[in-house]
C-alpha cells in the first residue's frame, strides 16, 4: 500500500511539474499548461502541496519553473508561485551562500539569466505589433507587482541594455518603466560590451526604440558616447558612437531627422530645458565623447559662442552685478553667486577651445 502511494505521489509531482512547464505555445489545440485564460490564481493555489516538489525539478538540471512559464500565458502565475516559495522557505540553502534570491526570482538556469532579466525580454519573433505590444502590457503588470524587485536591480542585471537589445519589437511601456524608476540606468555600460543602452538600441532594427532612448539620455549628450574599450583592445579604438551606429543601420537622414525634431521639441519645453552651454562643455572635455558632437552642436547653434564671449564683456558683467545687487536683498545667504556669471561665461569659452584643440592634437 506504501508503495502504491508513493508511486501516485511520484507520478502526480512529475505530471504537475511538466504541466508548468509547458511551454508548446505554437501548438495552441494541445497546450495543457499555465493559462490565465482559463486558470485563476485561487486554482493554482491547489498546488500548494506539490509545490517544493514542482518549483524545484530533482530530475533537471535546469529545474526551475520560472523559466519556463516566462510565456504569455503563464506568466501572471510568477508573483503567486515566488510568493509560495518564500513561504515555504525553498531557496533558504542558496540564500545562505548566496545573495537572496527572492524565491527564485534571482536563480538562474543554464542559460545564466535570471527571472526578472527574462521579464524584459521580447518574443524572438516577427508577429504583429498587436501581439508585441499585448506582451509588453503584460509584462509590465508582472514587474509592477514584484514588489521584491529592487532598483538597484535594474543595472546590476543589465535590464535596460536586455531591453534595449531586443531585435524584433522595442518595449516602450517596460522601457519607460524602468528609466523613470533609475534614470541613471541610460547612462551605465554594461560588461560585456562595454556600451550604453543607447548603442543596443542603435544596433537593432526599431528606429523608435532609438528615439526613445535617445531622448531619455539627451542631457548627457549619449548621441555621440563612445564604446568603453580596454586599454590592451587595439580594434575600433575611437570607438563607435550610437549616431555612427544608427546612421549605418537607418540611414543618415532618417536619424538626423529624430535628433532635430527631438532637439526642437525639447529645446522649446518648459519642463525639460536643454543647457546648450553645459552640453557644449561635456562634449568637449569628456574624452568619452566623440568631437562630432562638439562640431554638430556648434552647426546647430554657430553663435553659441559668440553669445558667451558677448555675455562677458564689462558691460555685461556690469549689468549681471547690477541685478545681483538688487537680488541680494532677498538673497538668504548674500553670496551674489548670479554676479559671477560673466567670469563663468568666459571660463566656459575658454574651457571648450582649448578642449578641442588638446582633444584635436592627441587624435
Amino acid at each position: 500500500m506504501d508503495e502504491l502511494v508513493v508511486e501516485f505521489l511520484h507520478k502526480t509531482r512529475v505530471d504537475t511539474h511538466g504541466m508548468l512547464c509547458e511551454d508548446d505555445l505554437e501548438n495552441d489545440y494541445n497546450y495543457y499548461g499555465l493559462d490565465d485564460s482559463r486558470w485563476t490564481k485561487i486554482k493554482s493555489n491547489g498546488f500548494r502541496d506539490v509545490i517544493p516538489s514542482t518549483i524545484k525539478n530533482p530530475y533537471k538540471n535546469d529545474a526551475d519553473v520560472f523559466f519556463v512559464i516566462c510565456n504569455v500565458k503563464a506568466v501572471s502565475f510568477i508573483p503567486l508561485i515566488a510568493r509560495l516559495a518564500l513561504e515555504l522557505g525553498l531557496f533558504e540553502e542558496e540564500e545562505e551562500e548566496e545573495e537572496e534570491e527572492r524565491g527564485g526570482l534571482l536563480s538562474e538556469g543554464n542559460s545564466g539569466f535570471n527571472v526578472l532579466r527574462n521579464l524584459i525580454l521580447s518574443d524572438n519573433q516577427l508577429y504583429t505589433q498587436e501581439h508585441h505590444e499585448y506582451v509588453d502590457d503584460k509584462y509590465l503588470r508582472i514587474l509592477v507587482q514584484l514588489r521584491k524587485m529592487e532598483k538597484e536591480d535594474i543595472q546590476r542585471y543589465e535590464m535596460l541594455h536586455e531591453l534595449c537589445n531586443q531585435f524584433y519589437h522595442f518595449a516602450e511601456k517596460r522601457f519607460r518603466f524602468l528609466v523613470e524608476w533609475d534614470p541613471s540606468t541610460s547612462l551605465y555600460p554594461n560588461v560585456a560590451m562595454r556600451a550604453i543602452p543607447l548603442h543596443c538600441a542603435a544596433y537593432n532594427y526599431s528606429l523608435r526604440g532609438f528615439q526613445l532612448v535617445y531622448e531619455y539620455g539627451i542631457r548627457n549628450n549619449l548621441l555621440f558616447k563612445k564604446n568603453e574599450h580596454d586599454e590592451d583592445d587595439d580594434e575600433d579604438e575611437d570607438g563607435d558612437t550610437p549616431f555612427k551606429i544608427a546612421c549605418e543601420r537607418f540611414g543618415y537622414e532618417q536619424v538626423m531627422k529624430v535628433i532635430e525634431d527631438t532637439l526642437i521639441r525639447y529645446s522649446s519645453s518648459n519642463n525639460i530645458p536643454i543647457n546648450l552651454a553645459e552640453a557644449l562643455l561635456i562634449a568637449a572635455i569628456d574624452d568619452s565623447i566623440h568631437l562630432d558632437c562638439v562640431y554638430f552642436l556648434l552647426r546647430r547653434h554657430p553663435d553659441m559662442l559668440v553669445k558667451l564671449q558677448l555675455s562677458s564683456t564689462p558691460a555685461a558683467v556690469s549689468a549681471s552685478m547690477a541685478r545681483s545687487n538688487n537680488n541680494n536683498e532677498g538673497d538668504a545667504d548674500g553670496d551674489g553667486d548670479e554676479g559671477n556669471n560673466g567670469n563663468c561665461n568666459t571660463l566656459v569659452t575658454k574651457r571648450i577651445l582649448n578642449s578641442i584643440k588638446k582633444r584635436k592634437r592627441e587624435s
